[in-house]
């Protein structure tokens, strides 16, 4: 798990990882734009928080291979899903507090915090454009 010692109060973009920033299929591809974003995100003041099914742990692995660490903040698990199957965002601690949730599956969060749907990224594709309607928001 990663999360910075300096972190302050802040609002945080909370992306999802597999499908997301990384491929789905192989797990090895950085979706193109998502370095570019991340810092935008992080110039504009706000937190980034990455969080996945696979874990905390698993999110913080892909946080360093990528080369990542300078531009996120903390990494959560998606730990559990509530009695109607949604994600649970209880796992997020409240000083990285949910400003908008990037996912290829936004339906799969019950949250009345605004979300982003992107492309899955499933697989190695340098011309891949599916976060960069996402600049528009910064």
């Amino acid at each position: 798990m990663i999360e910075r010692s300096d972190a302050t109060s802040a609002a945080a973009w909370v992306f999802d990882v597999d499908g997301c920033l990384i491929d789905a299929i192989s797990g090895q591809s950085l979706r193109p734009a998502a370095t570019d974003l991340l810092t935008r995100v992080r110039d504009s003041g706000r937190a980034v928080v990455l969080w996945s099914a696979g874990g905390a742990d698993y999110a913080a692995r892909h946080v360093i291979r990528h080369g990542l660490s300078a531009l996120v903040d903390a990494t959560y698990a998606k730990a559990e899903r509530d009695h109607l199957g949604y994600w649970s965002i209880g796992e997020i601690e409240q000083h990285h507090r949910p400003e908008l949730f990037i996912d290829d599956c936004p339906e799969e969060l019950r949250t009345d915090r605004p979300k982003a749907r992107v492309r899955p990224y499933l697989f190695h594709d340098p011309h891949d454009r599916g976060l960069h309607h996402l600049f528009d928001q910064l």
